[in-house]
């Protein structure tokens, strides 16, 4: 923990560096640009920035500017977002980046922690359906609680509990039997249609 503290801190002060070269180019170049009353023209000598840098209106410029953009990229920083929330005495998480980190999992983190089941191969355990994807679904067979939230039709039921249901149905250890049900009903529907 205290190693990736010191890098972090080490890549903030090299930022910092680099910011401040950055800024200094660009407050030197907007003071000549105005004092001189040119259109156009753009230095991008380094040395003539930091020796301007004597001016004291020009060094506050080149700090202020520099401040603003390290602020900037701090902003984003989430590790720091969260330090801060624990200062400001919000809620206590139960794991780290929990709390007010939420967000929906990529293709990578689905392939990577969910269990993948083909069509027509037998189950080892059952699960709730999280997604279909390249040709496989993939569920997750943990015993946490499932909301599912959806408006009227929504299609709530198709998606998520006839899965989930047949899902269970073919793992070795439940025995739903709904399958036989639901393929029969199926049946004797169509034929009624016809």
């Amino acid at each position: 923990m205290e190693v990736l503290f010191v890098k972090k801190i080490i890549n903030y002060i090299i930022i910092y560096i680099f910011d401040f070269i950055i800024s200094a180019n660009i407050c030197y170049n907007l003071t000549y640009i105005i004092k001189n009353n040119i259109k156009l023209e753009w230095n991008l000598n380094e040395f003539y920035s930091f020796i301007e840098l004597k001016d004291i209106s020009l060094l506050f410029g080149t700090i202020l500017l520099s401040t603003i953009i390290i602020l900037f990229i701090l902003k984003y920083d989430k590790e720091l977002k969260l330090k801060l929330q624990k200062l400001k005495k919000m809620p206590k998480e139960d794991s780290s980046y929990e709390y007010g980190s939420s967000r929906w999992a990529t293709k990578k983190e689905i392939k990577k922690e969910f269990k993948i089941w083909n069509i027509g191969s037998k189950l080892s355990s059952g699960g709730i359906p999280v997604t279909f994807m390249d040709g496989k679904y993939y569920y997750y067979d943990s015993f946490d609680h499932t909301l599912i939230i959806g408006s009227t039709g929504s299609g709530k039921t198709i998606c998520n509990i006839l899965p989930m249901v047949f899902i269970l149905d073919l793992c070795s250890k439940v025995k739903v039997g709904i399958r036989k049900n639901f393929i029969k009903n199926v049946r004797n529907k169509k034929r009624q249609d016809v």
